[in-house]
């Protein structure tokens, strides 16, 4: 039996969430030629078309629009997998931008919200 590679289903979730391989291409990082090629591949393994041609840009066929499901499904149960394992981490830096007036409204109870949250998360 034959496995769906996860980084096939997080391009052609990239694809079904924005209909274009031009901007798949820019959330996944790479060239949309790259992007036909991934989904050549993942038809492959499925046995069937997942895009079908409109007009000047392409759509799901009624097996692409099946696999989302799938696909979130996959890619969500990856994911706590690796949290469940690793644990969830935080790391980097965080840059924000915003107006002045939101700055000393709003912000204030945002960050105290996500400080909160990434406490939370670092006892886990």
């Amino acid at each position: 039996m034959e496995t769906i590679d996860p980084e096939l289903l997080r391009t052609f979730l990239a694809f079904a969430d924005t209909g274009s391989l031009t901007r798949a291409a820019d959330i996944v990082g790479r060239s949309p030629s790259a992007i036909t090629a991934q989904m050549q591949r993942l038809e492959a393994v499925v046995g069937d078309a997942l895009l079908e041609q409109a007009g000047r840009g392409r759509t799901l066929t009624p097996t692409g629009e099946a696999l989302v499901g799938h696909a979130r499904r996959i890619i969500a149960a990856h994911r706590e997998a690796l949290l469940s394992l690793k644990g969830a981490r935080a790391d980097g830096r965080i840059a924000l931008g915003c107006t002045q007036d939101f700055a000393e409204s709003g912000l204030p109870d945002i960050l105290r919200l996500f400080a909160d949250t990434i406490h939370d998360c670092a006892s886990i």
